[in-house]
Formats: C-alpha cells, structure tokens, sequence
C-alpha cells in the first residue's frame, strides 16, 4: 500500500511535470488549465481531515520553484532565485484560507483561495513588476484564443486558469479517501465544456476585440510606448478588486475572531 507521503510526492511532482511542459512548449500551454490540480487535491485532502495544514504552503512552494527553475535550465535561460520569495509569499496569502473557513461561512470555500492568488499577483505586480515573470499563468498569455482580456484585463487568463483546476480538482477529489481521486464523468463532462467555452465561442465567434497582454503589462511598468490604450482602464482592474475584497474579508474574520473569544 502506498502511503500517504508518497501520494504527496507523486501528486507535486505531477503538478511540476504538467507546469513545465506547458511553460516549455507553446503548443501545449493549455495544460495550465489543469496543472496544478494534483497539489490542490493535497489541500483538499487536508481539509477534510483537518490535519496537515503545512501540506499546502510546502507543496505549492516546491511545485512553483522547481517548475521555473526545470523550465531556466530546459530553455537554457538565466536563472533567477527570485521565485523562492515569490512562492513563499503566495505560499502564506493562500493558506489565509484557513483563518476565513474557521471564522466565516465555510460555504464561501476555496473561492478565497483563487481571491487571495489573484490579489497577492496583483500585490506584486504593483510593488516588484518584476516579479511578474513567475506568475504561475504567463504560458497561457501567448494563447491566439484570449482577446475577451480586453474585457478581463491581465488577470483575466489567471482567474480561467485558477478556476478551472480548482473547479477539476473540487470534481475529482474524494473525500471518503486518503490522497485518492474518484472519476464522477458526467461532471467532468459538463466541467470540461464549462472551462472550454471561451475557446469555443471564439473560435465559433471570433472576436475583432485585442486583449490585454503579459507584454502590454510590462511596457505599462518600465515606461515604455504601449498601444493598447485599454491597459489603464481595464488592465488590472480585476486584481486590484480582488485585493481589496481580500483586506475586507481578512478584517472582517479577525474581527469575528475577537468576537469570539
């Protein structure tokens, strides 16, 4: 019987595999629509248990440093040691996670999770923009099926991408086991067309609409022309929200926490 280390082990290094293949390979950047399912099933299982709280900050710490790191040395590209504070820092703004769900409605989930990602990202993009370069999504950003952005703005392919692993991996998870996953078809079925329509309606429908790029993002940082024009308006307006619902639900948990007591 494989233990429970083990399954933790083979879950990140999934997660790693499928994260650097879509960053290596432009053709297969699709992946990232479900790559970090494996690590989400870790904070999943940790939940229904109520144990290993640790599982989730160290899990998607290592998966994201050893991903960019895999993917410097297969692109024989420089390497940076600047995702280590980057992972760690995302690391610990998710697992506010665990103050929310205990002091406020459960029910709310692991929505927060994907609120707390998309204000940290913003967090950083606005303080250190350098540091946009190991946003977890940035292979989805040379996608020719994302000019609905123009609306979205540059977090708009990161929420795409958060909700449809999160979405897969709430399906798959099976909480009567340990580590383990469970086929339910049907919702996978009605998932899968859920998280595809944007690429459906484009290309049934395509659109004469320019999205907002990871490339439009950085000449906004370093002062350089930009000729989308859409970038002040629209750009970030969807994590800078985030960030703000984030600081409103984290004050109001502490404050129901001193209730409490």
């Amino acid at each position: 019987m494989v233990s429970n280390e083990v399954k933790i082990s083979l879950y990140g290094a999934a997660s790693i595999v499928l994260l650097t293949i879509a960053n290596v390979l432009e053709s297969a950047s699709y992946l990232s629509l479900v790559a970090i399912i494996p690590i989400i099933i870790i904070l999943k299982n940790s939940l229904s248990k109520k144990t290993g709280y640790w599982q989730w900050p160290v899990s998607l710490t290592l998966t994201l440093t050893v991903t960019y790191l895999l993917g410097q040395l297969i692109t024989s590209q420089p390497i940076s040691f600047g995702i280590l504070p980057y992972a760690i820092g995302l690391s610990l703004v998710t697992s506010l996670y665990w103050l929310v769900s205990r002091h406020l409605n459960s029910r709310i989930g692991l929505f927060t999770v994907i609120l707390f990602w998309l204000a940290y990202d913003y967090l950083i993009l606005s303080v250190f923009p350098d540091y946009s370069v190991y946003f977890v999504i940035n292979s989805l950003e040379t996608s020719a099926f994302l000019p609905w952005t123009h609306s979205l703005g540059f977090f708009g392919v990161t929420l795409w991408a958060l909700v449809s692993n999160f979405l897969m991996a709430y399906i798959l998870f099976d909480p009567n086991t340990e580590y383990n996953i469970k086929m339910r078809w049907l919702s996978l079925i009605y998932a899968t067309l859920f998280i595809t329509a944007p690429i459906w309606i484009l290309y049934f429908w395509p659109s004469s609409q320019v999205g907002i790029s990871f490339d439009d993002m950085y000449r906004h940082y370093h002062d350089l022309p930009i000729d989308n024009l859409l970038y002040n308006e629209r750009g970030e307006w969807l994590g800078r929200t985030s960030a703000w619902v984030a600081v409103l639900i984290v004050i109001y948990s502490l404050v129901k926490r001193k209730v409490k007591k």
